[in-house]
Order: structure tokens, then sequence, then C-alpha cells
């Protein structure tokens, strides 16, 4: 995690990927906030961390963490890099309307754990995901340089795990085709959102909803492209399904 304003929630949310016995002990502290004020009280004693009350959240300094991952070995340090991938996963809004307040709160620890992912070669589903959703974040804020290798990263994850015919790796080619469409990259876009059709109309079935959205963004892509003898009967169709 990144040193500073460490959420609490990201512990409570993604207590069940810290292994049995941290499992065990925040078993309650979702429901009961004081669990894990017990379970942080040596810490803060000490002044290995120290607490924000208001902010809900606790920051650790940097020399302490450094020390403290310095002392891991390589297996278990990759261990506790993949948990922390889990956690922030499990809290990281995707498709967050702006402004953003969630995403913008566990950011700059989901920065760290993409660095992570990339470096370790992580290849699990959370990986993709929170990759993903980081990426739809950037997108809709307009920052597509920053989007656009997580969106890369996400897809080649989802492909390699779940296959080339799973919904979820549909659902990467479609965030990657998006992200080429609102920058005028139709050329780049239209593969991929045809492929991710593809995908959905094989898997899904033709009438599922998630094919009918599919169906309207390549609708859309061809008509901002001025092909609209293409889009209209993708509108059609969207519209049915």
């Amino acid at each position: 995690m990144s040193p500073d304003q460490i959420p609490l929630e990201l512990i409570t949310n993604g207590a069940s990927h810290l292994g049995p016995a941290s499992a065990d002990l925040l078993a309650e502290a979702k429901d009961d906030p004081l669990v894990l004020d017990e379970l942080l009280e040596p810490l803060t004693r000490y002044s290995l961390i120290r607490r924000d009350v208001d902010a809900h959240s606790y920051s650790i300094h940097r020399l302490v963490q450094e020390v403290v991952k310095d002392e891991l070995d390589a297996a278990t340090s990759r261990l506790w890099a993949e948990r922390a991938v889990r956690m922030v996963d499990a809290s990281f809004p995707f498709d967050e309307v702006a402004p953003w307040p969630q995403s913008q709160r566990y950011l700059p620890h989901a920065l760290l754990c993409a660095t992570a992912i990339a470096y370790e070669n992580m290849q699990f589903v959370e990986a993709g995901n929170l990759l993903d959703s980081v990426g739809v974040y950037f997108s809709n804020r307009g920052q597509y340089h920053e989007a656009e290798p997580l969106y890369q990263c996400a897809l080649a994850i989802h492909e390699r795990v779940l296959g080339p015919e799973h919904p979820d790796t549909a659902n990467s080619l479609n965030n990657l085709a998006l992200l080429y469409h609102d920058q005028g990259k139709y050329e780049q876009a239209e593969p991929l959102v045809q492929r991710a059709l593809a995908i959905h109309e094989r898997v899904l079935s033709p009438e599922h909803p998630d094919t009918a959205a599919i169906l309207n963004n390549l609708a859309l892509l061809y008509h901002d492209q001025g092909k609209y003898e293409q889009a209209e009967p993708l509108y059609h169709c969207a519209h049915v399904a």
C-alpha cells in the first residue's frame, strides 16, 4: 500500500484475502469498528502507525514500511503483494460517477498495486479486474494515456486466466475499444468491439442486455464515422434486445 492515508475499509472489505489467521480476527470488524481499533492499538501505542480518526484511515512511516518489507523473503513479499491487490480490488469502485470520491481515496494504493501486478507478472482475475476499474476511472477523467496500458494489461490477464471467450475478456475488449473510440481512433476500436460482441453473442446470447450494450457501442462507432447504413440496424437490434 501507499504509506499515507490507508483507508480502514480496505482492511475490513478485504479481510477474506488476508489469510486465515487475519481473516478470522477481522471477521467481525466490518460490523463492529471497535474490533479493528483493538487490533491496531498496539501499533499506534508504539507509534508504528498513525491513526486519522476523522478520515477513517491510518498511515505508516516510510522507513518503518521499508524495514518491514525488507525483512520479507521473495515468496512472502509476493504473497502479501497479491493479497494487497485482492484487497484493493474488493473496494475500488467500477465506473464511479464524478467527482469520484471513493476512486480518489483508493487511487494511490491501486496505482502501487498496478506496479506490483506488472513487476510480479501477477495472473489472477482480481488483478485484471482492478486494472480495468482503474482504467475506467482514468478514462472517465479523459486521462487516456494513463488508462491505455492498464486496459491492455487487464485484457492480457483475462485472456490468459479466463480464456479468449469469457465475458470478462469481452468486457476488457470493450473497455479498450471505448478508449480508442473516445480518442477518435476508430480503426483500432472497431475490431475490438466486434470481437467483444461476438463473444457475448456466443456465450451470453444475442438477447442478453450486455450484448445489447455492445451492439449499441458498435452502432455509435459507425455513427460517429458517418456510416449510418451500418449503424441503423445495430441500433434496432440493441433496442429489441
